[in-house]
């Protein structure tokens, strides 16, 4: 049976029945690859309360994970004459708008990865559909996803958007419906629960073939798979003295281990001995003079997306050899887990000497031993956790649970980054990677495998160690995972040499210097790492500002405009300013000694207010209308004045 993935979104009126809350339930199933790049689902809508609904519209907002789509640019189609419901049927048009403005929508939103399945028009009470409460409901349509690339299977996952507001980016999954006899629409969900949807993937057709066991021992064998027919992965399941009767379940997960006692119990009584794409494994951890029966199953997918052929499967069996007085036997090692090259101690019978030791497949030497029943050996590099097995002329034994190794990193590219940048973290033994964190902030995962982690930073704290926690344990770095500076803006945006300015960003610590185009500015002070203030020196000139910190460089967006050669001592004695009652604002050659040639008002952005007009120049007062310097605390004036200087003053209104 396949996965079903639903959510239920509780409605509830906004006219008269706000004392009923009918309950719906979507639900997102048969989704299949029917070819490398084209997808097709099912999407049902049932009625799951105990007020009837009769349908009026839908609308639905499912999101596409970026890395499935692999670089496409999908396109979706509703699939003719598979809707069930009302107004979803026959010529139906595909289309970019918004609701109730028209038939069935299907589009594909390339921006934000969102399948957006609109049906437009609304259906009037009396109208519509009452939706069933049996099965899974009325099917809304089938739907065809054509991708202009391959999808990436192994990284496939559809989730319904459910943010409940009215924005384009966050398009909601909702019913648009009438309850009992007064035609009340329910508009709004109060609750909404969300479970993700994984693709399905298409069924093998084919099982695997040509098994055997070879290397029998009294306590292992090695299992040997010629052919793992048409899918992607295996599946073995092994039981003592019969042949297994279970089938696995599209979609479940199950824990596979080569150590017998150690492997998934079923309710069969057999259990999990090998999940994936290999042929050959050996089984530890068995009973001397035991036949073993073998079931191969094929299946595609990964996780949740699991799809198994479980009407026929391979099947064999083996039997262990009968022990002799020689027979070596591994009672207990220490320490169970630990780095690349941990000495490790195997207590036991008739260890020594042996023909080999191997850890996983690699085989080791015995760096040292204390007669028979005691033989240290090193971890070797370039392994994963695994069994330890010893082999002698008699006969060959095995630790029953794996020796952990310890994950380890190696290096950090981007380092520093910024919010939003993808870093990969490089390592070894990289096991089940769950978490990667700085000073308690998640970075999500976007994918790993043993040796290489991607993650996107999610936050910009300070400077701290970064952490990746696997399921073979947790590793830390001895450094700080570090942040690059940014710097957002400067305020204020104009002003001459030596002026105090402003500049605000994040990560703005340990600061090395401040340039405004390429010279060089005198720091004031620099505020807990998200403020730095600083002098404008002489010579600079219109230019974005630059900090240099020990993470990096950050320029700010837009350029300091400087105005340079001011003389501001010549206000006090020459010229001065004033606001009248109507609050215009006047500038007046006090000894009427000076003609005003030029005046120029500036915000405090740089941009200019207000400029002398032709019959303005060569006079001793200019005024400036109020609606000038309407609603301005601070601003910049600039004079020339007829001998030939310029004069700059700040003002406050």
């Amino acid at each position: 049976m396949k996965k079903i993935f639903t959510f239920l979104a509780i409605m509830t009126s906004l006219m008269y029945a706000k004392s009923q809350n009918p309950d719906y339930q979507v639900v997102l199933k048969n989704d299949v690859l029917v070819s490398p790049n084209v997808l097709e689902f099912d999407l049902y809508i049932k009625s799951i309360g105990s007020v009837p609904l009769e349908y009026s519209t839908f609308q639905a907002g499912i999101k596409m994970n970026p890395l499935f789509v692999n670089g496409g640019f999908p396109a979706i189609e509703l699939i003719g004459n598979s809707s069930e419901m009302y107004q979803l049927s026959g010529g139906d048009t595909i289309n970019d708008q918004r609701p109730n403005s028209g038939p069935v929508k299907a589009v594909f939103d390339t921006v934000y990865n969102t399948i957006r399945i609109i049906s437009g028009t609304i259906v009037g009470a009396g109208n519509g559909k009452i939706i069933s409460t049996s099965g899974d409901g009325n099917r809304i349509g089938r739907f065809r996803v054509i991708n202009t690339e391959n999808y990436d299977t192994l990284l496939a996952k559809f989730e319904f958007n459910y943010i409940s507001n009215g924005s384009y980016r966050s398009w909601r999954t909702t019913l648009f419906a009438y309850v009992n006899s007064t035609g009340t629409n329910i508009t709004d969900p109060n609750k909404i629960v969300v479970n993700d949807s994984k693709v399905v993937y298409v069924e093998p057709t084919s099982i695997a073939s040509n098994a055997s066991a070879t290397n029998i021992q009294t306590t292992s064998m090695t299992v040997n798979i010629g052919s793992n027919g048409n899918g992607q992965n295996i599946l073995i399941l092994a039981k003592k003295g019969s042949n297994p009767t279970f089938i696995p379940t599209d979609g479940d997960i199950y824990n596979a281990s080569p150590s017998y006692s150690n492997a998934q119990l079923l309710t069969d009584s057999s259990r999990v001995v090998y999940e994936g794409k290999g042929n050959s494994f050996e089984l530890i951890g068995l009973e001397e003079s035991s036949k073993y029966f073998f079931a191969v199953f094929n299946y595609n997918g990964v996780d949740s997306t699991k799809n198994f052929l479980n009407t026929s499967s391979l099947t064999f069996n083996a039997t262990t050899k009968s022990p002799t007085i020689n027979t070596p036997i591994i009672y207990s090692f220490l320490p169970i887990k630990g780095n690349i090259g941990t000495p490790v101690t195997l207590r036991g019978n008739k260890l020594f000497p042996n023909d080999s030791v191997l850890f996983n497949s690699s085989k080791i030497a015995v760096s040292s031993n204390v007669g028979d029943s005691i033989i240290t050996i090193s971890i070797p590099s370039n392994e994963l956790s695994g069994f330890i097995k010893v082999y002698t002329s008699f006969g060959s034994s095995s630790t029953n649970i794996p020796f952990t190794i310890l994950p380890k990193i190696l290096s950090i590219n981007e380092n520093p980054a910024k919010v939003g940048d993808t870093i990969t973290i490089s390592g070894t033994n990289f096991e089940g990677v769950d978490t990667v964190i700085v000073s308690n902030k998640l970075f999500k995962v976007l994918q790993s495998n043993n040796t290489t982690i991607k993650a996107i930073v999610t936050y910009n704290p300070t400077d701290d160690l970064l952490s990746v926690i696997c399921k073979n344990g947790t590793i830390t770095t001895t450094d700080n995972f570090r942040y690059k500076p940014q710097a957002f803006s400067v305020f204020p945006l104009i002003g001459t040499t030596n002026d105090p300015i402003t500049i605000k960003g994040i990560n703005l610590n340990n600061v090395d210097s401040v340039l405004i185009g390429n010279v060089k500015a005198t720091i004031l002070n620099v505020y807990p790492d998200t403020n730095i203030k600083i002098s404008i020196p002489p010579f600079a000139v219109k230019s974005k500002v630059s900090v240099y910190t020990k993470n990096g460089v950050a320029t700010t967006k837009d350029s300091l405009n400087i105005i340079s050669g001011l003389n501001e001592l010549s206000l006090k004695s020459n010229i001065i300013s004033y606001f009248d009652i109507e609050n215009n604002l006047t500038i007046l050659s006090e000894n009427n000694r000076l003609l005003i040639n030029q005046v120029d008002l500036f915000d405090l952005k740089g941009s200019i207010l207000y400029t002398t007009k032709e019959d303005e120049k060569g006079i001793e007062k200019i005024t400036i209308p109020a609606q000038d310097t309407n609603d301005l605390n601070f601003f910049v004036m600039v004079i020339k004045t007829n001998q030939g200087y310029l004069a700059f003053k700040k003002i406050k209104q």
